[in-house]
């Protein structure tokens, strides 16, 4: 199983708790010399890897979007799902996709925007 941080394991957890499913991403180990498997791999990768860890859990995946050129892919599953898949081989890296501070900021006051209101030039005819 990859090391985890503070952070994911606290999701993982109270989403166990709760009963409700977590978003994770995941990074799969690079292939030889290169850095990320091919957009292709990484596709074919993934796919087996959830399909691997759905069987073995026996859970569902709500959302899975595979990101090619990065070689990671995105899951929104229940925690024992995404647990399985923490722990195939072909995983480098883990992280939380929710992180405190990176949410949306809400306006401190809020004014509808007034733009000025432009008179048309009347077209004259020839």
């Amino acid at each position: 199983m990859v090391k985890t941080n503070e952070l994911l394991a606290q999701q993982l957890q109270a989403a166990e708790a709760e009963g409700q499913p977590v978003q994770v991403w995941f990074r799969l180990k690079p292939e030889g010399t290169q850095t990320v498997p091919s957009p292709e791999r990484t596709d074919a990768l993934a796919r087996q890897i959830v399909d691997r860890a759905k069987s073995r859990s026996g859970k569902k995946v709500d959302s899975l979007n595979v990101q090619r050129q990065l070689g990671t892919f995105t899951v929104l599953a229940d925690p024992v799902l995404v647990k399985e898949i923490m722990n195939q081989p072909e995983i480098d890296t883990v992280g939380a996709t929710r992180v405190p501070g990176l949410e949306l900021i809400r306006p401190v006051r809020s004014t509808p925007v007034k733009l000025p209101i432009q008179q048309r030039k009347k077209r004259s005819r020839k």
